[in-house]
C-alpha cells in the first residue's frame, strides 16, 4: 500500500519512454544519479530537476537524515526523511556497461548518503573554517617544498656541471662541442626531474586542499584519483608486460649470440683460418651479413607478438605507415643493394687492390652494401655507387700481382734500333728501381709495330702504397739507360724515303747491354 501511494504521487505507474538526452542529478558538486529516459511528459532533465527540489525540501524539513528505497514494478524509490524525492526505473540503469537494478539503487543509495553529508557540512562555519585552516597549513608547506626543490636543482646542476668537462672523462680528449653538448643535458635533465617532482607535489597539494571543503570534495577525488589511477594502471601495464619483456629479451639475447657464433666463424673464413664448402674468402664477409639480417628478421617475427602494444591499432598503424614509406622510398636502395651482392659474390676485387671502374683508378678502401669507395693515388677518396660498377667495367691490377700492382709503361723507338737491346734497356731499368718486385719477372712486350716507329710496353709489379713515386723513379731509369747506351727516345715521322735502308746489322743485333741468346 506504502509502495503503491509512492508511484501515485511520483508518477511511477506511466510507462517509460526512450529518450536521446541525459541528465545527471547532483547534490552540491556530487554526482547522485543519471537519468536516461522520460517519464510521462517529463524529460530526464525535468526529472533531474524535480529531484533536486525535493531533496532541498526534505533537508530542509530534518535534520535528522535518513535514506530508505522502496521497490516498486519496474524500478525502486528513493526515501529521504520519510519523502520520497525520486525514482531509480530499469531504463535509467546503464546494462550495456554491466550494470543492475539491484545494484544501481545499492549504489545511488551510499552517493546520496555521501553527498547529504557534504551538503551538511559546506552549510557548518566550524567545519569550513577548520578546512580554510588547515588548507593555509598546507599551502605554506607547499611553498616551502617548491623552494627546496628549486635550490635543490641549482645545487644538483652545479655538482654535476663539472663532471662535464674533459678532465673528467675516460679518455681526457673530449672536443668543447661535447662539453657544451653534456653541459646542456645536465641542464635539461635537472629541470625535468625539478619540474616532474613540482607536478606531483602541486597534484598532491590540490587534491589535499579540495578534499577539505566538501563543496570541492569530489574535485578533489577525482583529481586524485586521475593521479592515482594512472599510477595505477602505468603499473598494471609494466607488471603484465613482464613475462613478455623477458621472452624478448630472451629472443634477442640468443640472437646476438649466434649473431656472434655465425661472425667470429666467417671471419675465420675471410681470414683463411676456416674452410667452409662453397665458401670463399671473398664472399664469407657479405654471406655473414645476409646470415646475420635473415637471423634478425626471425627474431623479429617471433618477438613482434610480444611486444607492449604490438595489438593495439595505433601500433599497426605506425607499422603500415612505415612500411608504406619504407617501400615506396627503397626502390632505388633496394637496385644498389643488390648491385653491390652482385659485385661481391663476383669476387671482381677486395678491399686493397689497385682497380679502375670506369674512369677513376685507386686502390679500393671498402666494398660495402650501397657503394665502393676507391682512394686515388693523388688521395682523392671517390664513391661509386654499386649500380655504376656493375654497369661498368672493372680492370683489377692487383689480383694476378700477388699483392702489388701490376704498372705497364712503354717507349716508341724507331725500326734502326735494334729490338733486343731495348729489351734489355727496359729491363735494366726496371731492376735500378727500387719499389719494383723481382716476382713476377718483369717482362717487356712489343705492342705493335706502326708506321714509323716499334711501340715496346714494359710490365712491372710494384708496390701499391708509392705506386707513383715508384713510375716516376721508373721512367726516371729507363731514360739514364737508353742515354747510357746511346739510343735516342723518340717516335721518328718520315718526310720522304730514307738513303739507305733503316735496319739493325746483324752484328749490331746484341749491342749492349743485350746479351747472346744461349
Amino acid at each position: 500500500m506504502f509502495a503503491l501511494t509512492l508511484a501515485l504521487a511520483l508518477g511511477l505507474h506511466a510507462a517509460p519512454t526512450a529518450a536521446a538526452d541525459t541528465a545527471v542529478l547532483r547534490l552540491g558538486n556530487r554526482a547522485v544519479w543519471v537519468f536516461r529516459t522520460s517519464l510521462s511528459v517529463h524529460t530526464p532533465a525535468d526529472r533531474a530537476a524535480l529531484a533536486a527540489d525535493r531533496i532541498i525540501e526534505a533537508l530542509h524539513a530534518s535534520t535528522l537524515d535518513s535514506i530508505d528505497t522502496a521497490e516498486i514494478q519496474g524500478g525502486a524509490v528513493i526515501v529521504l526523511n520519510r519523502r520520497p524525492v525520486f525514482g531509480v526505473l530499469a531504463a535509467d540503469v546503464d546494462t550495456a556497461a554491466g550494470d543492475s537494478l539491484r545494484g544501481a539503487v545499492t549504489r545511488v543509495t551510499s552517493d546520496l548518503q555521501q553527498a547529504v553529508r557534504e551538503y551538511r557540512a559546506a552549510h557548518s562555519w566550524r567545519i569550513n573554517i577548520r578546512a580554510a585552516v588547515w588548507s593555509l597549513g598546507a599551502t605554506l608547506i607547499f611553498v616551502l617544498l617548491l623552494g627546496a626543490i628549486i635550490r635543490s636543482r641549482r645545487w644538483l646542476r652545479d655538482r654535476l656541471q663539472p663532471l662535464t668537462g674533459a678532465g673528467h672523462l675516460k679518455d681526457r680528449r673530449a672536443s668543447a662541442l661535447l662539453q657544451v653538448s653534456l653541459a646542456r643535458f645536465v641542464n635539461v635533465a635537472t629541470t625535468v626531474l625539478a619540474w616532474g617532482i613540482g607536478i606531483v607535489l602541486a597534484d598532491l597539494y590540490l587534491t589535499y586542499v579540495l578534499t577539505r571543503f566538501p563543496w570541492t570534495r569530489p574535485w578533489g577525488e577525482l583529481l586524485g584519483g586521475y593521479l592515482t589511477g594512472t599510477a595505477v594502471s602505468i603499473g598494471l601495464g609494466i607488471a603484465r608486460s613482464v613475462p613478455d619483456l623477458f621472452f624478448v629479451v630472451l629472443i634477442f639475447g640468443l640472437t646476438r649470440w649466434v649473431s656472434g657464433f655465425i661472425r667470429r666463424i666467417f671471419e675465420g673464413v675471410a681470414a683463411g683460418i676456416i674452410s667452409l664448402p662453397a665458401i670463399h674468402p671473398e664472399t664469407a664477409i657479405p654471406t655473414r651479413r645476409i646470415l646475420t639480417v635473415v637471423l634478425w628478421l626471425i627474431a623479429l617475427v617471433f618477438a613482434y607478438p610480444h611486444l607492449p602494444g604490438s595489438g593495439s591499432d595505433a601500433f599497426k598503424g605506425i607499422s603500415v605507415f612505415a612500411g608504406l614509406v619504407v617501400s615506396l622510398g627503397s626502390t632505388g636502395i633496394v637496385n644498389q643493394w643488390m648491385s653491390g651482392l652482385a659485385v661481391m659474390y663476383s669476387r671482381a676485387f677486395r678491399s686493397g687492390d689497385f682497380v679502375r671502374i670506369g674512369d677513376t683508378e685507386g686502390t679500393v678502401q671498402g666494398l660495402g652494401w650501397l657503394s665502393t669507395r676507391i682512394r686515388t693515388p693523388w688521395d682523392e677518396e671517390v664513391t661509386i655507387p654499386n649500380a655504376v660498377v656493375v654497369s661498368q667495367g672493372t680492370a683489377n691490377y692487383s689480383r694476378v700481382a700477388e699483392g702489388g700492382v701490376l704498372v705497364r709503361t712503354g717507349v716508341t723507338i724507331g725500326y734502326d734500333a735494334p729490338w733486343r737491346q731495348v729489351h734489355a734497356m727496359l729491363l735494366e731499368a726496371a731492376k735500378r728501381t727500387p719499389g719494383v718486385r723481382p716476382s713476377p719477372e718483369p717482362y717487356v712486350r712489343q705492342s705493335a709495330l706502326s708506321d714509323f716507329y716499334v711501340e715496346y710496353r714494359l710490365t712491372v709489379v710494384v708496390d701499391a702504397a708509392d705506386r707513383l713515386a715508384i713510375i716516376s723513379r721508373l721512367h726516371a731509369n729507363i731514360q739514364d739507360s737508353f742515354n747510357e747506351h746511346g739510343v735516342q727516345i723518340l717516335s721518328p715521322h718520315f718526310l720522304g724515303q730514307p738513303t739507305h735502308p733503316v735496319v739493325v746489322p746483324k752484328e749490331k743485333w746484341y749491342e749492349p747491354p743485350a746479351r747472346p741468346e744461349a
